[in-house]
């Protein structure tokens, strides 16, 4: 199996259910998966509004009904295939044959997207505030 090839939703049958539960998540009481977490956002034009799209997760993880408190948005590959990328890793690559190598000098040099450091700090934030439930949630169930 080439994992270059597989979609989202294979990727999510085939390594991300099986890490779910094996990590002891209840796929039938504590995980939905493809749903919509947000309403869109509302569009006012003069007297008229309309709501955007939705945003949609592979899965949302729950400490218990109504409580979620992760969740997981499964990414194909195609960034790795894209041009920009590839252009960017046989600039650097050697090697004879049709046998490409690329040192580190070269890898440490090509570029990742990432988002705006803004939006990096504001994940970071979440992240943060969701460890704090965690932490929360875990003294909650050593007290109980």
């Amino acid at each position: 199996m080439n994992k270059k090839d597989l979609s989202e939703r294979d990727i999510c049958s085939k390594f991300i259910n099986p890490a779910i539960k094996k990590a002891g998540w209840d796929m039938r009481r504590e995980v939905r998966e493809e749903v919509s977490f947000t309403d869109g956002r509302i569009i006012v034009q003069g007297k008229l509004y309309t709501r955007g799209k939705s945003k949609r997760v592979d899965y949302i993880l729950y400490h218990k009904p109504n409580v979620p408190i992760a969740i997981i948005k499964a990414k194909d590959n195609k960034f790795l295939r894209s041009g920009a990328f590839l252009n960017q890793l046989f600039k650097t690559e050697t090697g004879t044959a049709n046998q490409g190598n690329l040192g580190s000098t070269a890898f440490k040099s090509l570029a990742f997207p990432f988002p705006p450091l803004e939006e990096q700090k504001a994940i970071v934030q979440k992240v943060n505030a969701l460890m704090g439930l965690c932490d929360a949630l875990e003294q909650e169930v050593q007290q109980s």
